[in-house]
């Protein structure tokens, strides 16, 4: 277990080299949604980040969905406006059989599918043009 830990944890110092950032840089993590103990022991502790900044709180609602624990709790991050352009989140999981991943995601702009739809058809706006 503690092999995966320095693995885990040398991929994450890798990960953010790589996008000229730091571990302080990261605004929020979307770990796996599993229990308290286990994003808060195998993820935040030794990052040495506050649970606030996990998305166990989320996750503890939706629970584990498997592969996409990450993809969804990152959806959840910017539908619900708790990261915004210039944040960055730290995308990091461990699969079956210990293959590691991790990314990192600076967000450039707000999401399309979270900016207020308009109302005025494009013929309407021709016409006001």
């Amino acid at each position: 277990m503690i092999r995966i830990h320095q693995q885990t944890l040398a991929l994450v110092e890798r990960t953010l080299d790589q996008a000229g950032l730091g571990v302080g840089d990261v605004t929020r993590v979307a770990y796996m949604n599993y229990s308290r103990e286990i994003v808060e022991q195998r993820c935040m502790v030794p990052l040495g980040l506050a649970m606030s900044r996990s998305t166990w709180e989320f996750g503890r609602e939706v629970g584990h969905l498997g592969a996409s624990d990450q993809i969804v709790s990152l959806d959840h991050l910017v539908t619900s406006g708790q990261v915004r352009p210039g944040d960055h989140v730290l995308l990091l999981g461990v699969g079956s059989g210990v293959p590691i991943s991790c990314a990192v995601i600076e967000m450039l702009a707000p999401a399309p599918w979270t900016l207020p739809r308009s109302t005025t058809s494009d013929a309407e706006k021709a016409r006001l043009a």
